[in-house]
């Protein structure tokens, strides 16, 4: 028998029973000794034949979350390629059956099926008329094929949670399928599948643990066409694996991913940070070494970290040092905030007006700041971080980001960026951020207007001609 599934980090030794079945297993990314409160895990859910023999054509694959401890939300998105026949096919949700009357699991996730009609229905709610085409690879070495991935969002108290797609522990009992009424409530007897007394009766669980089904292939050559649908069983022990425990620890400090100094981009945003553009953004490194051209200066910085966090304690400060070696200390006309961002595990700075250094209309002259960022705590409790500091030059017109300074390297960049843009289409001559070119033109595009055009090669020569570049007095 191969792995019978994988828990945490490590994977089950070989079993020394072999039995006619399949291992499910669970395979998160990443797989890692704890987790965060809040953290979302993606869970691979692979099937893998225990013995070597034939492949089959998956037919029908049935979960069941009953055993999964409810404190863990967990959403499913199934592998449907290649399949066709379904209820909707535009619409792969119709490919599927989650049964909302078993609520012991985590909510609207009990269990599904995916189905073809020419089987003996486990649900009648489906009516599906195709396979799923995945190979459940037997052969000499038995190979693992991925039917679903699980979304699993960790409770926000330490602990440990299981997982479980399988329900294999509940003891059947004979139900009648027509008129569940009149079920006897009786355990079956015998081994296997069981029996019941009444032939009105099916041996069952009562939440129906999960199941796996081939035959009555449709792929000419096979042989799923000659031979009856076989159902695995997790009940029976046909299906085993499908469990894993996470370790979710107290969150101790929240750790900084990423810094992004944020511009916006749309007619009338020459030195207007509000004028309500796109948003583009440039990546602030730890290292150092970064200028913002753009006319609207540092004004929105956002910071991304590993966790959800809290950022009601959170305050933002930030000190500079002119191009001329002049300490910049008074800021007091700057109103400096941390607020929430649009995602959990991001912390927003905000500067109104924009820190000073990038508006050369009125004769500012660049600023390096080193920018710090106190208080931020995780969501589900835990120490503050650390402060962190990150250094950034508000330099009008610096374009090209090394050297810091605005020279003739600068004009060459906006030409250059202009030149790209102006070989689109009409119509499409705006910036592209998510383009090879992304980050070339957002620097490129010194008046913000969301183009990069003459206007800001004119910008940058004054810049060149008019502003004090940086003496490398500042420290």
């Amino acid at each position: 028998m191969l792995t019978r599934g994988i828990a945490l980090i490590a994977v089950l030794s070989f079993a020394t029973v072999v039995h006619a079945g399949a291992t499910v297993q669970l395979v998160p990314t990443p797989n890692q000794a704890t987790y965060s409160a809040g953290q979302v895990v993606p869970v691979a859910v692979n099937i893998l034949q225990d013995t070597a023999g034939s492949d089959h054509l998956l037919r029908q694959v049935q979960l069941n979350l009953d055993d999964t401890d409810p404190a863990l939300a967990v959403s499913a998105a199934f592998d449907f390629t290649g399949l066709t026949g379904c209820f909707d096919a535009g619409n792969p949700s119709s490919c599927y059956y989650v049964d909302p009357s078993l609520t012991a699991g985590p909510a609207g996730a009990a269990f599904a099926f995916i189905s073809a009609s020419d089987l003996s229905m486990l649900s009648p709610n489906l009516a599906s008329n195709a396979s799923l085409q995945h190979n459940m690879v037997g052969g000499a070495t038995p190979t693992a094929v991925t039917v679903a991935t699980l979304s699993v969002t960790m409770p926000v108290s330490p602990g440990m949670y299981t997982l479980d797609v399988l329900n294999s522990d509940e003891s059947k009992v004979c139900i009648n399928r027509s008129r569940t009424g009149l079920s006897s409530g009786a355990m079956c007897t015998g081994t296997g599948q069981g029996t019941c007394a009444s032939v009105d009766e099916t041996c069952m669980a009562p939440g129906n643990a999960a199941t796996l089904a081939f035959g009555f292939g449709l792929s000419s050559g096979s042989a799923d066409d000659i031979e009856p649908v076989t159902i695995w069983r997790a009940i029976n022990g046909e299906l085993t694996g499908g469990s894993m425990v996470f370790n979710v620890s107290a969150c101790a400090q929240p750790v900084p991913q990423s810094w992004t100094s944020i511009g916006q981009h749309g007619p009338g945003c020459l030195f207007d940070p509000t004028c309500g553009g796109a948003e583009y953004g440039q990546d602030i490194s730890a290292a150092g070494g970064f200028s913002e051209s753009r006319s609207t200066g540092i004004n929105k910085i956002v910071v991304a970290y590993d966790v959800a966090v809290d950022v009601t304690s959170a305050t933002v400060s930030a000190v500079g040092c002119t191009a001329l070696g002049a300490s910049v200390t008074d800021l007091t006309g700057i109103t400096m905030s941390v607020v929430a961002g649009a995602n959990p595990n991001e912390a927003v700075l905000l500067f109104s007006p924009s820190l000073p250094g990038n508006n050369a209309a009125i004769g500012e002259t660049p600023v390096k700041y080193d920018i710090t960022i106190s208080g931020v705590d995780c969501a589900a409790g835990g120490a503050p971080i650390a402060d962190e500091t990150r250094t950034a030059w508000a330099i009008f017109g610096d374009a090209n980001p090394s050297p810091i300074t605005v020279n003739n390297g600068d004009l060459g960049f906006v030409r250059s960026a202009r030149d790209i843009i102006l070989a689109r289409p009409a119509g499409m001559q705006v910036i592209d951020p998510l383009g090879a070119t992304g980050v070339f033109e957002i620097r490129a595009d010194i008046n913000n207007d969301n183009t990069v055009s003459n206007g800001d090669l004119g910008l940058v020569r004054t810049a060149r001609d008019s502003v004090p570049q940086p003496t490398g007095l500042c420290p």
